[in-house]
């Protein structure tokens, strides 16, 4: 989970940097299935006669001001800008990130009628993954934030909210979807017939949406709207501008952007259409389980050839101190120093182990951990097996188990390709799976949503 909120976070990093506010685009990760207290037991703000000129919109309990639609708003054009997109008018840009603002309060009101909340070492994690992917510290990152007239404070509070959402969709979306070792194998196969597996397309994308539990009405009029979208771009209209004025997707105001991907990593309901077209070419309208889609090939490029994934593997031995409610964290700590002891004047470190390790897996092998590979382990233990030298006692040190006394005893370079493109191949599956599944999310829960938008000039227009 946490690497791909970073990659969120690090846009959010950079969307502060342009204009000082942070906006929310997030796609779930598997995760555990989880019970999800439904927007109906919200209760609405009821509207009484003319607000006051701030409030732009209710949403549920909440509302959304003028003050936050304008300091997102310049974010979105700041971005838009530094991408070179086609921009439309600003009252365009504001409907549509009004519609990113009501989703996002939702959102966050769902994720706390169901407790989900976001740990302060979480936070520090996300934020300091960012600092470190923009080759600065923490405080150096704060410093230029607040060089942009950032609040650090506001800053923290949508990196967290950012946490959050993604806490929320994984629950709601990610342990609902099940990925067999026959679609993988499906997967790996086809990938490995294709004479084009390894070319990357780089897609735009618009999206026009079904609404939650759709009639054949609905239908009719989500194609209708599709066609018109469509028939603007074949008048000249530029793509980016078609999907930051119509787009139903999270990415809209980045212009339905996708980037350059491999055709089995966009949606399924994509891959065909894409395969078969011309670089500048408009598709027409490809269905899909949200609604009605329309594609730009931007361009194409062939993908790097194959090779051999390896991984690092370390031997290692160690002794487990857990602390409880009769052993405090500084007596674990003394217990180790003691046997840490014991273990430097000659004392045999599979007897030690024996006898004194709470480790459910490796106390009764001597404490002998095998070769591991430490993506699989605590990310404490991992990074103090990743500095000590080998054959080198380490000190006693914390991690969320407990107490750890550790001894490296070697390490080795292992070709892991095999169980790394499986990995990769789920992933693949899983992405395409939740990217549908998490529109379909966001069209029930706002369905089920009280929303009421004040300004007539910030309602989405039918056409």
């Amino acid at each position: 989970m946490l690497l791909r909120v970073v990659r969120l976070i690090f846009v959010l990093f950079s969307g502060f940097l342009l204009s000082g506010c942070a906006s929310h685009k997030t796609v779930p990760t598997k995760a555990a299935t989880l019970s999800i207290v439904q927007p109906d037991t919200l209760t609405p703000a009821a509207p009484q006669g003319q607000l006051v000129n701030s409030t732009v919109a209710i949403v549920n309990t909440d509302v959304i001001t003028s003050q936050e639609l304008s300091a997102a708003t310049d974010q979105a054009i700041a971005q838009a800008k530094a991408q070179n997109l086609t921009l439309p008018d600003r009252t365009t840009i504001e409907r549509q990130v009004l519609q990113g603002l009501i989703m996002q309060k939702i959102a966050l009101q769902l994720a706390k009628l169901n407790n989900i909340t976001v740990t302060p070492n979480e936070l520090n994690a996300a934020i300091n993954q960012v600092a470190a992917q923009h080759k600065v510290t923490v405080a150096q990152m704060y410093k230029k934030l607040s060089a942009n007239g950032v609040n650090i404070d506001s800053f923290k509070t949508s990196v967290q909210n950012q946490l959050i959402i993604q806490k929320l969709e994984q629950a709601a979306v990610g342990g609902s979807i099940i990925i067999t070792p026959s679609e993988v194998d499906n997967f790996l196969a086809n990938k490995a017939r294709s004479e084009n597996a390894n070319t990357q397309y780089h897609v735009e994308h618009i999206l026009i949406a079904l609404p939650a539990n759709p009639t054949a009405d609905d239908y009719a009029a989500t194609k209708q709207k599709a066609a018109m979208v469509l028939d603007k771009l074949k008048g000249g209209m530029p793509f980016s501008q078609a999907a930051m004025t119509y787009s139903d997707s999270s990415d809209a105001l980045t212009g339905g952007d996708l980037g350059y991907k491999t055709l089995t990593s966009l949606p399924t309901s994509f891959t065909n259409t894409v395969a078969t077209m011309e670089v500048g070419q408009v598709s027409g309208l490809v269905s899909s389980d949200s609604g009605y889609n329309i594609i730009y090939l931007v361009d194409k490029k062939g993908g790097a050839a194959p090779v051999d994934h390896f991984i690092t593997e370390y031997h290692v031995k160690a002794i487990l101190i857990k602390t409880s409610p009769i052993m405090s964290a500084a007596q674990a700590q003394a217990q180790l120093a003691r046997l840490r002891t014991a273990l430097t004047n000659g004392e045999s470190f599979a007897t030690v182990a024996e006898a004194n390790s709470q480790d459910p897996l490796y106390s009764q092998n001597g404490g002998d951990m095998g070769w591991i590979n430490l993506v699989d382990i605590d990310p404490m233990l991992a990074a103090q097996i990743r500095t000590i030298p080998l054959n080198t006692l380490s000190q006693p040190f914390q991690t969320a188990q407990g107490f750890y006394l550790i001894e490296v005893l070697g390490n080795r370079q292992v070709n892991d390709t095999v169980n790394y493109e499986r990995e990769q191949a789920k992933q693949a599956i899983f992405m395409s799976k939740a990217n549908e599944a998490l529109q379909s999310w966001q069209s029930q829960i706002r369905g089920g949503s009280y929303i009421k938008i004040l300004d007539p000039n910030l309602q989405t227009p039918n056409s």
